[in-house]
């Protein structure tokens, strides 16, 4: 746990060359963060991209005093804020000038690669081109596979950015019908960087020279994000952000080049205007997010037919540190200490990544059959999740089709769908980890004594999956956005 608290505590900038280092000052057994006038330090390739409130609070000293530098050159950009100070407004238009110097520096590189690729073959027949950092296990990719599958053709090309992990959602990707095309070894490497330059010339020769291209979506890849300063301006330009992470700052001096954003998380889309426009973010430019609820296919299930013993509790998630799978075996150490019927299992951790906690844990590790995980969340009873951010996990869609109670912190647009009048538990707090295992505990002590309210609550959760959820809704919106150009609401 040390070495992940040290690893989450190095930020990544923009240029994922440097990271700011803040201090930390030790409570107990805890490592607390305190932001402080950053110190740069070379990190290496494979450093841990932090949680979103690390960067948010490592972000705000260098707005501060990027702020008190300018502010008296441009005082035209200050607002009232919301202790009635002025507060300046400059973050945004010193973005877009460092763009615009990189942008320069770089257009030799640029120029070179424009002119190899107006040499290469024209792809006259594509239509839609669709850039994916990753096909490999995770909530992201699974909707960037889904957002494929109903907006890909033969006419339509996905472009894999970085390296993946494994191949779970490749074949997803590739049943889309769409030619996949994989430059991550080019893209990915921080050693190759001048040729990252060049690759954009060339990539924007060849994109521009397709006059049947009208739309290029981008799933969180940064190579894309680089890229759409150089293409032209007929190509609309669509973007999908996920929650508040890095590459809402990455992405932010290139939002001109982009005609919509969408957003899968309501609380995630208001958290972004806020903070946008205290960047100075122009309106017309936040007026572009707009809200496309996330979804899932998942059988028809009835209530009557889940398994009423064992008693499972499952997690589901990736190991990395904001999933807090820890938090998740202390409490499965505690109901065995209390002797509590329950039993716990682990999707998409090995017993690896679960070291000791594999002995009272079942891990799983990675799935990639839908139909069994469909079937080991209908085997559950509670889906325990303890994530320290999210958006919208499908995981959670997926649990109440399959009749779970959802026990989970209280982040992204989870509030939205548990506890909010139905079953299920909406722990007090995402940052006092505490107070989590205790109302975890609490909850199961609860619904383990009270097997009569099992099946009521199963068929509530799965009512309510089969009403909000639709994968019908999810198609159209995207089809409309990528194919017909039709905003959803914002």
């Amino acid at each position: 746990m040390a070495g992940d608290a040290k690893r989450r505590l190095r930020i990544w900038q923009s240029s994922g060359s440097f990271a700011a280092v803040p201090h930390t000052q030790p409570v107990g057994n805890e490592q607390i963060f305190t932001p402080q006038q950053p110190v740069l330090h070379q990190l290496p390739d494979e450093a841990f991209v932090p949680r979103p409130d690390h960067i948010e609070a490592s972000f705000e000293p260098i707005r501060q005093e990027v702020a008190a530098q300018y502010v008296r050159r441009l005082p035209s950009c200050t607002r009232q804020g919301d202790q009635g100070k002025n507060v300046p407004q400059v973050i945004f238009r010193l973005l877009l000038l460092k763009r615009r110097i990189e942008s320069l520096l770089m257009l030799p590189l640029v120029a070179v690669g424009y002119f190899y690729g107006l040499a290469g073959s024209r792809w006259s027949h594509l239509e839609t081109v669709f850039f994916f950092p990753f096909y490999h296990t995770g909530g992201a990719e699974k909707i960037h596979a889904q957002i494929a599958q109903s907006c890909g053709s033969k006419n339509a090309l996905i472009v894999f950015t970085r390296h993946s992990r494994d191949g779970r959602f490749k074949e997803d990707f590739s049943a889309s019908g769409c030619t996949i095309l994989d430059i991550s070894r080019l893209t990915g490497s921080k050693w190759l960087y001048p040729v990252n330059f060049i690759l954009r010339g060339v990539w924007a020769a060849r994109l521009n020279r397709c006059r049947r291209l009208h739309t290029i979506f981008n799933g969180h890849s940064n190579f894309a994000y680089k890229l759409s300063p150089w293409l032209r301006k007929s190509i609309r330009q669509v973007d999908l952000v996920h929650s508040w992470n890095s590459f809402s700052l990455i992405r932010i001096p290139y939002i001109p080049f982009y005609a919509a954003s969408v957003q899968i998380s309501q609380v995630q889309l208001k958290k972004h205007q806020e903070k946008y426009a205290g960047y100075g973010v122009e309106q017309r430019y936040i007026d572009r997010f707009h809200f496309i609820q996330n979804s899932v296919p998942f059988p028809v299930r009835a209530a009557s037919g889940k398994p009423r013993q064992p008693f499972i509790a499952v997690f589901s998630g990736r190991p990395g540190p904001e999933k807090r799978f820890p938090l998740f075996a202390r409490v499965a150490r505690l109901a065995q200490q209390e002797n509590l019927p329950v039993q716990f299992r682990a999707i998409g951790i090995s017993e690896s990544d679960a070291g000791t906690a594999s002995g009272i844990v079942e891990c799983l590790g990675n799935i990639s059959d839908a139909h069994i995980i469909h079937d080991l969340l209908y085997e559950s009873r509670v889906l325990l999740l303890t994530s320290s951010t999210e958006g919208f996990p499908l995981v959670v869609i997926e649990a109440m089709a399959n009749g779970c109670a959802v026990f989970a912190t209280p982040v992204g647009d989870i509030p939205l769908h548990t506890g909010n009048g139905q079953p299920g538990v909406l722990f007090s707090t995402s940052t006092n980890e505490t107070a989590i295992v205790a109302e975890a505990m609490s909850g199961l002590r609860k619904m383990v004594g009270d097997p009569d309210s099992w099946d009521r609550i199963a068929q509530a959760n799965i009512d309510y999956a089969q009403e909000r959820f639709s994968m019908s809704v999810f198609d159209a919106a995207y089809r409309k956005l990528i194919l017909t150009h039709e905003n959803p609401p914002a």
